[in-house]
């Protein structure tokens, strides 16, 4: 094992280990970023914070050889600019590596990029009280079944998310049905799997919410209707991200559309991406009325990123997800501090990939120059 020398120039990159060789998740997002990163001067190490030797600030991790296209593992100092890309599949999973990474945010000589947000019932509290509030759907936790019925009564449809899950999975709607059965539901297992399920009744309905939900923690919402006449389920991605200024900047937003007749249009789901403008002016005729849209999802995702800024923390980037009803309103939907870029691939639109690619590492270079 060899050693990179000290300086400003080394970027860490935290991940949860997998049962792999090296044993890394998205090993092509890290060796495009090793690549860039090489034209900016920043060299970059990826580890687990379970690997981090305290005693002498040390870190044994791994890095990719752009030359002979592999990994190797490497042992450095340890970084003082981290950009944290854990992602928790499960309570336990996440239990087990809470206490490596909150010694990581409390070390006064580390800047990490990014800190992670608690969840959809923590941003609709924090939403909710900013003048923002009127692009937010009415939240309620769930804790018992009575919450599920007196929303049901309340709304014709209602949607019921896990307050920490992502790509999609365990979110399922709730509608009452004009046919036989009066009740029907459609969504995803936690497993991501698509689910489509009827009941005769009301009690039979909330009794299976109550044994799908579980000891997860759950929102409900009331159902929007976020989709194309042809009755195809779509949301816009957008990307913000921090420049070389340390300055929120929008990076890109894209169209993301799920299989007809089904509840997301998470890519994790089997959506697909589309470039926003044709999408939407196709939607609804009208330049104008696009323009709007587009210029009123800029403002929101602007204000939206300073005000989570204010209240967690230095953060790196974001994802948000914005619907758009069928009275042309603008939603929030959702936001995550650890997003993906793959829609902007998907789209076609390959600049903004690659500025999506870079913006991360202008952000760290600001932050290494500034040591």
């Amino acid at each position: 094992m060899d050693r990179i020398v000290r300086g400003n120039r080394l970027l860490g990159i935290i991940v949860c280990t997998v049962q792999q060789y090296p044993p890394i998740p998205e090993k092509s997002y890290y060796e495009l970023l090793t690549l860039i990163g090489k034209n900016m001067g920043i060299e970059i190490v990826v580890f687990s914070p379970k690997s981090i030797n305290w005693a002498v600030r040390r870190v044994q991790g791994f890095v990719y050889d752009p030359v002979l296209k592999r990994w190797r593992m490497k042992t450095t100092t340890l970084p003082n600019v981290i950009y944290d890309r854990c992602f928790y599949m499960s309570t336990n999973h996440y239990q087990s590596y809470q206490p490596y990474v909150q010694k990581l945010r409390r070390d006064p000589h580390i800047k990490l990029l990014g800190v992670p947000l608690k969840g959809k019932w923590q941003l609709a509290e924090l939403v909710a009280q900013s003048p923002l509030s009127r692009y937010l759907p009415h939240t309620v936790r769930y804790t018992t079944q009575k919450d599920a019925l007196t929303f049901l009564q309340k709304n014709k449809a209602i949607v019921a998310k896990p307050i920490g899950g992502s790509h999609g999975r365990g979110i399922v709607a709730i509608f009452r049905s004009k046919q036989n059965n009066p009740y029907y539901v459609i969504g995803r297992t936690k497993e991501n799997r698509a689910l489509s399920l009827t009941f005769e009744n009301i009690r039979h309905t909330l009794n299976w919410l109550d044994r799908f939900i579980g000891n997860t923690r759950y929102i409900l919402q009331p159902y929007l209707h976020l989709r194309t006449p042809g009755n195809v389920p779509f949301d816009i991605r957008v990307l913000m991200q921090k420049d070389e200024r340390q300055q929120w900047q929008m990076t890109g937003m894209a169209v993301r559309t799920g299989a007809p007749n089904a509840l997301t249009s998470n890519l994790h789901s089997g959506g697909t991406a589309k470039k926003i403008a044709p999408f939407l002016t196709q939607l609804f005729y009208d330049r104008q009325t696009v323009q709007r849209i587009e210029q009123e999802i800029r403002t929101l995702c602007q204000r939206i990123s300073l005000l989570i800024e204010q209240k967690h923390g230095r953060l790196c980037e974001l994802g948000i997800d914005i619907g758009i009803d069928t009275q042309k309103r603008v939603w929030l939907l959702e936001v995550n501090s650890k997003p993906g870029r793959q829609v902007f691939r998907q789209s076609g639109e390959k600049h903004i990939y690659y500025t999506a690619l870079k913006r991360p590492l202008m952000y760290a270079h600001s932050l290494l120059q500034a040591r």
